[in-house]
């Protein structure tokens, strides 16, 4: 994920420090990672992350997961956003 967010001029966060901090730009992709732990300890914060991604008007967002365990209907769906195409990939161990 390092790799990936120099690639594209952007730094790598996890999702728990994400939460809290957002992002420092606007208008720039989000690369986050770990985002299985957040889900892990707490479901509620997985939607104030998108919220706050969301206030960043990013022009992408990857997210990174190492769990397959994780429910893409809690994850990411939110009441007032319609269902989002979400593309998975697994890089395997």
């Amino acid at each position: 994920m390092e790799s990936l967010a120099q690639n594209l001029g952007v730094s790598c966060v996890t999702a728990n420090v994400f939460r809290h901090v957002g992002s420092d730009h606007n208008n720039s992709p989000l690369v986050i990672d770990a985002f299985d732990e957040l889900a892990k300890v707490d479901t509620q914060g997985i939607h104030k992350l998108l919220a706050t991604a969301r206030k960043a008007q990013p022009t992408r967002i990857i997210i990174s997961s190492r769990s397959l365990a994780l429910n893409e209907r809690t994850c990411f769906q939110t009441a007032n956003q319609p269902r989002r195409t979400l593309s998975t990939t697994s890089l395997g161990k």
